[in-house]
C-alpha cells in the first residue's frame, strides 16, 4: 500500500503508470459532479476535476485499478460513470462527515486487508458507523459492473 498525500491529477496519472494499483482511494472534497485535487501547477491549492476527466484519467492507462473509492461527499451520485475501466466504485450518496468518512475507511480497509471481499468490507464499514449511531451509515454505496462479483472480489491472495 502506498500513500500519495495531497495528490494532484498528475500524481494520480504517475501512480497509475508506475504502481499499477488495484485500488485507488480518493479522500477529500467533492460534490455530485466533481472531486477536488491538489494543484501544484495552478495558482491556489486546489483544482476541481469533473467526473468525465477522472474517467479519462482511469481510461488512460493499460492497467486501470479494479476498485476506486471516492471517500468524499456525493461521490456515489455519478460513480457509475467510472465503471467500465474499473470493476467497482465505492462512493458516498450524501454529504458525509469527515470523521465518519475516516471511520468507514479504516474498517473497510481492515476488512479488505484481512481477506474479506469488497462486499463484506463495505458491510463492515457500515456496521461500524451504525454501531456508533451515526446517520452517515447509510451513505456509503458499492456500485459495480454487471460482470463484477463483489462477493468474491478480494485483494489478498
Amino acid at each position: 500500500m502506498e500513500n500519495v498525500a495531497a495528490a494532484s491529477i498528475e500524481d494520480l496519472l504517475m501512480t497509475l503508470n508506475n504502481m499499477k494499483p488495484d485500488i485507488v482511494h480518493f479522500s477529500g472534497h467533492g460534490n455530485a459532479g466533481l472531486v477536488v485535487f491538489d494543484s501544484d501547477l495552478l495558482y491556489g491549492d486546489a483544482v476541481e476535476v469533473e467526473f468525465d476527466v477522472l474517467k479519462m484519467a482511469l481510461e488512460s492507462t493499460n492497467n486501470p485499478p479494479r476498485l476506486v473509492v471516492l471517500n468524499s461527499c456525493y461521490g456515489a451520485l455519478r460513480a457509475s460513470e467510472l465503471l467500465g475501466e474499473v470493476e467497482a466504485v465505492v462512493g458516498m450518496n450524501s454529504s458525509i462527515d469527515d470523521a465518519a468518512a475516516a471511520i468507514f475507511a479504516r474498517q473497510f480497509y481492515a476488512s479488505l486487508f484481512s481477506g474479506q471481499s469488497a462486499d463484506k468490507a463495505m458491510k463492515q464499514g457500515k456496521v461500524v458507523l451504525s454501531a456508533m449511531g451515526l446517520a452517515d451509515a447509510d451513505f456509503p454505496e458499492l456500485i459495480a459492473t454487471e460482470s463484477a462479483d463483489v462477493a468474491r472480489m478480494s485483494f489478498i491472495s
